[in-house]
């Protein structure tokens, strides 16, 4: 029971953003065991808010005037 309240946490915080090697040391659970877990009940991490790219180029000629 344990095991399974532990394999939640490691989930939610996966799925939000924190990498396998900083949950692997925070739960002194193996990196090999959050893959085979995550591989095989299909986590899904959220992707982060990517901002748009700007043309540097423009931004150059804009401000070297």
């Amino acid at each position: 029971m344990a095991n399974d309240n532990i394999k939640e946490l490691i989930r939610l915080e996966y799925e939000n953003g924190m990498t396998m090697v900083c949950l692997s040391g925070k739960y002194n659970v193996s990196v090999g065991t959050i893959k085979t877990w995550s591989f095989k009940n299909k986590w899904i991490k959220k992707k982060p808010n990517i901002k748009t790219k700007t043309n540097n180029i423009s931004i150059f000629f804009m401000t070297s005037f």
